[in-house]
């Protein structure tokens, strides 16, 4: 049929879940950092120092901002930044701005497109 030709969303193609996608928060995993450059968090009543971020599930970076997202089937996953603009760019304009916005601290907690600053723990 022409013109029936659908774009399959990145995420979705490697495989992170079903378009559409909603950005879910942002966390900055720097925040809280000691001198000595190690985050320090009490896991159940041990206190763990670890390194802050983590890897993006998307393209498997090193990041220290995670962008939570979650899919229409419910699944959560986290990607940098720069993954969440790359998917700006292949047609995700939505989630690219909601990031962004998310991502300025000058925005409040749960504006547009129902983000919300930090992830609940």
């Amino acid at each position: 049929m022409a013109g029936t030709d659908t774009v399959t969303h990145v995420f979705e193609q490697a495989g992170l879940g079903r378009a559409p996608f909603r950005l879910a928060g942002v966390e900055d995993t720097a925040a809280g950092v000691g001198e000595d450059g190690l985050v320090r968090r009490d896991v159940g009543g041990v206190t763990v120092h670890a390194k802050p971020g983590g890897s993006c599930d998307f393209c498997g970076n090193y990041i220290k901002v995670f962008c939570w997202v979650r899919s229409s089937d419910g699944r959560r996953f986290k990607v940098g930044s720069s993954c969440v603009d790359k998917a700006g760019k292949a047609g995700d304009r939505r989630l690219a701005s909601a990031a962004k916005r998310a991502r300025n601290p000058g925005i409040p907690s749960g504006s547009s497109l129902g983000c919300q600053t930090t992830w609940p723990r």
